[in-house]
């Protein structure tokens, strides 16, 4: 990226921020009505524009996880001002069917940046995450999906609420999915991370107390930090890293490193007192290797061996002086 671009990125990540925050203070200190929920859905409308401006500035290589979130964040804000229009509808309502549309669009988006990162190719790290996952969905079934099944209101309303947490849960696997590549430490991925988690504890509570909630409640605090948060990580330069791919070493290197590995052992030293530590490199040769052979010290192994083993001076031998040194042990 250029200076003017990264200059210009900066300025839009740190104007929405400010006013992000200003009209979230501003929106708590207006009393409940029309203009209060006309300011809420600025910012949720908002939040997904400067999504897209942030792909523009940004120009990852991987548009289509970006897409995703401001489609998905954009679905949000549909619901939200159908939400403040109908005030306080009864669930289920038409803004329900836009709350939950959106919560695939994210997962997906953190899925698919998940995969190009490389972090599919990590089964071992995946199945932590995996069981992260599996005790989060334990826990929204034990404290909050299983209260709603068995509560009050007609099948189609527990229905609407049951579904809220279960896609809590499906947002949280790509999130915890993430974790396993090398992406987390970026500040666009740290924007996101926040922006779930407030997400999903604002999901929480509503979900525990969804019948008093009402427009204009704290629980919305929550809802607005991930609007603002979203647009933050796409506006941030480090949300390319994001759509990179990550190359990992091959096994050829890492054999190379295991087989170069110095070793040292403490061998009493010959015709001395004292014992010596001696240092040595042991290089193995790969047997795949077509000249083996023909090099490799192996192929005469019988023939020198009775040779280098023979005699007091075969600790001296030419190849012992140049892949060993000793020190001694005062």
């Amino acid at each position: 990226m250029d200076v003017p671009s990264a200059l210009r990125g900066f300025r839009s990540r740190a104007i929405f921020l400010a006013a992000g925050l200003a009209l979230t203070a501003a929106y708590f200190a207006i009393p409940r009505g029309a203009v209060q929920n006309d300011l809420y859905d600025v910012i949720a409308v908002a939040s997904s524009l400067a999504i897209l401006l942030g792909v523009k500035l940004n120009r990852p290589d991987f548009l289509l996880p970006w897409l995703l979130f401001a489609a998905g964040n954009l679905l949000f804000a549909v619901a939200d001002i159908i939400f403040n229009q109908l005030v306080n509808p009864p669930t289920p309502s038409v803004a329900d069917w836009f709350y939950l549309s959106g919560y695939p669009l994210l997962a997906a988006g953190l899925i698919l940046l998940l995969i190009r990162a490389g972090g599919h190719h990590r089964i071992p790290a995946i199945g932590e995450a995996a069981i992260v996952t599996f005790a989060f969905a334990l826990f929204q079934w034990v404290w909050v999906v299983d209260g709603i099944v068995d509560g009050s209101g007609s099948t189609a309303h527990r229905a609407i609420d049951a579904a809220y947490p279960s896609m809590d849960v499906i947002l949280l696997a790509g999130l915890a999915g993430f974790f396993v590549t090398a992406a987390w430490r970026t500040p666009a991925f740290l924007f996101l991370v926040t922006s779930v988690v407030a997400l999903l504890v604002s999901d929480e509570v509503y979900g525990v107390s969804s019948s008093s909630y009402r427009s204009g409640d704290w629980t919305d605090l929550g809802w607005l930090f991930s609007y603002i948060l979203w647009a933050a990580a796409a506006l941030h330069p480090s949300m390319q890293e994001l759509s990179r791919p990550r190359r990992r070493r091959s096994r050829a290197v890492r054999a190379g490193t295991e087989r170069s590995a110095p070793h040292a052992r403490i061998v009493p030293a010959v015709g001395r007192s004292r014992p010596m530590i001696i240092f040595a490199t042991v290089v193995l040769p790969d047997p795949d290797s077509p000249t083996i052979a023909s090099e490799s010290p192996w192929a005469t192994s019988n023939a020198t061996s009775s040779t280098a083993t023979s005699g007091p001076n075969s600790l001296r031998s030419p190849s012992t002086a140049r892949t060993a040194s000793a020190m001694d042990l005062d």
